[in-house]
């Protein structure tokens, strides 16, 4: 039986057997949030953690268009995004945050749950 690896917006694990049509899900153990939104300096920092253990920080400076990087994710590509797609995801989501003036995590989660 073959099986792949396939990474949803959920952040589950998708495994597939192509023989018997069979999906499963399961979590990958990495997330990501946004403990630190700052509308005036218009900067947001984003914290990706596996099995409860920060592996990278990273912090957007929207206002000049700049990102630090602590860290990597390096290992965990076969389950989750690639660094540049992390890297891609947090700056959209700074830009996101700022211009809809949302200051916390739980702010943005609660106008998706409207």
């Amino acid at each position: 039986m073959k099986r792949t690896l396939h990474i949803t917006a959920s952040q589950a694990v998708r495994l597939k057997d192509r023989t018997s049509g069979v999906t499963l899900f399961k979590p990958s153990g990495v997330r990501y949030s946004y403990p630190h939104i700052d509308l005036s300096s218009k900067m947001v920092t984003a914290i990706v953690t596996f099995e409860n253990e920060t592996v990278m920080t990273v912090k957007v400076d929207v206002k000049n268009d700049r990102v630090h990087v602590e860290g990597n994710v390096d290992g965990l590509e076969e389950i989750s995004l690639d660094k540049e797609s992390f890297l891609n995801m947090f700056k959209h989501q700074a830009n996101y945050f700022i211009e809809n003036n949302i200051s916390s995590e739980e702010e943005w989660k609660e106008r998706l749950r409207n």
